[in-house]
């Protein structure tokens, strides 16, 4: 059972265009200069039948600082949704402050119960990877459907 796709990209100071339902893409809650980064999924490593290790890494491509960074991931069943009802995972972590071009790395295990799995092999295998990266300098919010399993 796969949970993450490996080498995705989000680069938010290039992609300003978000699809008409919000779900592919990057939506800005400020401009997207305002919120240079860079999130990329560098790699997953099996840890069981419904478990990944899900190594990150996020840069600031600005020219400025950012400062009390965070990086909320959630994970939803199903193609295109977020619904609360589909929600599979969630995580949360303090990344701090990024200076320009400064990168952070971090590697996640995402452990799914018996009923998390079952739930996203209902839903085809389709997972929607919802990413939002909060600065004080602003938000931006990444969103991915892959089908994975």
């Amino acid at each position: 059972l796969g949970v993450i796709v490996l080498g995705a990209v989000f680069n938010g100071a290039l992609d300003n265009s978000a699809s008409g339902n919000g779900l592919s893409g990057a939506e800005y809650d400020h401009a997207a200069e305002d919120v240079p980064f860079e999130f990329t999924i560098e790699r997953t490593t099996d840890c069981g039948a419904a478990c990944r290790e899900v190594t990150t890494t996020l840069v600031n491509t600005g020219d400025d600082t950012a400062s009390d960074v965070t990086v909320s991931t959630i994970l939803y069943a199903g193609e295109n949704t977020t619904a609360s009802n589909a929600r599979l995972w969630e995580e949360r972590e303090d990344v701090g402050t990024l200076e320009p071009g400064e990168s952070y790395t971090s590697t996640t295990r995402v452990d799914l119960s018996l009923e998390e799995a079952s739930q996203l092999s209902g839903a085809s295998g389709w997972v929607t990877i919802r990413t939002t990266v909060e600065a004080d300098e602003g938000t931006i919010r990444f969103l991915d459907s892959k089908q994975v399993a």
